[in-house]
C-alpha cells in the first residue's frame, strides 16, 4: 500500500492511497508533495500511523479521505489546492506512463541472454532489436527479465511485464496487441536423432499431416503455442518438457522421434550440450515463421501502439531487420 499524506487548512489532511502496485513514474506522490511543500516554504512533518485515524473506504481504496489529526498544520487555500492537484497528477502519470518498458523472455542465446553490463540486463538479437526500436526510435528505456517461457507469457498476460517477442498465435492475440510488421523471421527445421529408422521420410516432411502419416511423436517445450496450434491440432501426440535443454536431451535419448525448432538457437544449444553426434537437423522445415512484438493489453504501452508500429515499419523498411538478423544467424 502506498500513501501520500498532504496537510490542509483548519487542522485537516488529504490522505491519498493506491491499493496495489508501488507508485511509478518520475516522482512518487510523497516525493512530489515534499518538493511542493519546500517550494511553498511549508515545514515538513512525518506522522505515525496512529496519528491519523483510518477513515479510508474499504469499498474504494483509491479514494481521497480527509481526517482531523491533532498534529496537522494549517495552510492557505491555494496551497491546499496546489498540493492536492500535484499529488493527483502524480498518481495519474504513474498509472499511465511507466519509465521503463518490461520485456519478458527465456534465456536462449543468441536471441536473448543475461548481460549484467548492459542497461537492459540482456544481450542478443532480441536485445538489439529492442535497443533499436524502443531506445533509438522511440527514446524509451526497457529492461529484460529471463523466465521460463510459460511464466514469461503469463507475466505479459497479467500485465506484470509489457512485451514479448514471439509468434502471434491465436492464444497470445487474446491478451496482447501485435506489431503490424514482424521484427524477425526464421524457418523452423525438423530435427531427429541419428540413424532414425524413418530418416529418409523425415527429411521430406512438409506438413503436419506428413508427421501424422508417419506415426512420429514430437517433443517440444512448455509454452510452445505454435506447436499446439499447428502440430497438435492435426491430431499428433506430443511430449512436453520444461526447457529447450531438456528438449534436446529428450530427443538424443530417442524418447521422441522429432522436434521442430529454430536453428539459430537450437544448433548452438546442441553444440553446447555436445549432442552433435546424436541429433541431426534435416532439410524439412516449416515457415518462415514471423516473430512480432506483442504488447500486453494491460500495459500502458498499449496506448502507444501507433508510434510503436511506425517505428517497427521504419525498422523493416530501412533494412535494419535484415542487418541485425545476419549478425546472429548461423547456418
Amino acid at each position: 500500500m502506498s500513501w501520500a499524506v498532504l496537510p490542509t487548512g483548519n487542522g485537516r489532511e488529504c490522505r491519498l492511497s493506491r491499493s496495489r502496485a508501488p507508485l511509478k513514474g518520475s516522482f512518487g506522490t510523497r516525493k512530489l508533495a515534499g518538493y511542493s511543500r519546500l517550494l511553498l516554504g511549508i515545514p515538513t512533518h512525518r506522522f505515525r500511523s496512529n496519528d491519523i485515524p483510518a477513515l479510508k473506504s474499504d469499498s474504494n481504496p483509491s479514494a481521497i479521505s480527509v481526517t482531523n489529526p491533532s498534529k496537522a498544520n494549517g495552510l492557505p487555500i491555494f496551497a491546499q489546492g496546489l498540493l492536492a492537484l500535484l499529488a493527483i497528477l502524480s498518481l495519474n502519470t504513474a498509472a499511465t506512463e511507466p519509465n521503463v518498458i518490461r520485456y519478458a523472455t527465456i534465456d536462449v542465446p543468441p536471441m536473448a541472454t543475461a548481460d549484467p553490463g548492459s542497461p537492459s540486463g540482456l544481450k542478443g538479437l532480441y536485445a538489439d532489436i529492442l535497443d533499436d526500436i524502443l531506445g533509438k526510435r522511440l527514446k524509451r528505456q526497457w529492461t529484460g527479465t529471463l523466465l521460463p517461457w510459460k511464466r514469461a507469457q503469463a507475466e505479459v498476460q497479467n500485465g506484470t511485464s509489457d512485451i514479448l517477442i514471439t509468434i502471434p498465435t491465436a492464444e497470445r492475440r487474446a491478451y496482447t496487441l501485435v506489431s503490424t510488421q514482424p521484427v524477425y523471421e526464421e524457418s523452423l527445421h525438423v530435427y531427429t536423432y541419428k540413424d532414425h529408422p524413418k530418416i529418409e521420410e523425415i527429411r521430406k516432411i512438409k506438413t503436419a499431416e506428413d508427421i501424422l502419416r508417419l506415426g512420429l511423436t514430437p517433443v517440444t517445450n512448455l509454452g510452445n503455442n505454435w506447436h499446439r496450434e499447428n502440430i497438435d491440432a492435426a491430431g499428433i501426440k506430443t511430449h512436453y518438457v520444461p526447457a529447450d535443454e531438456n528438449l534436446a536431451k529428450f530427443l538424443a535419448a530417442k524418447r521422441a522421434d522429432i522436434m521442430i525448432d529454430k536453428p539459430s538457437s537450437m544448433n548452438r544449444l546442441i553444440e553446447n550440450l555436445k549432442l552433435t553426434q546424436q541429433i541431426e537437423m534435416t532439410p524439412a522445415r516449416f515457415g518462415p515463421i514471423k516473430f512480432h512484438i506483442l504488447v500486453s493489453q494491460k500495459s500502458p504501452l498499449a496506448s502507444s501502439m501507433p508510434s510503436l508500429n511506425q517505428a517497427v515499419e521504419q525498422f523493416v523498411k530501412d533494412g535494419t531487420r535484415e542487418r541485425l538478423a545476419a549478425k546472429y544467424l548461423r547456418n
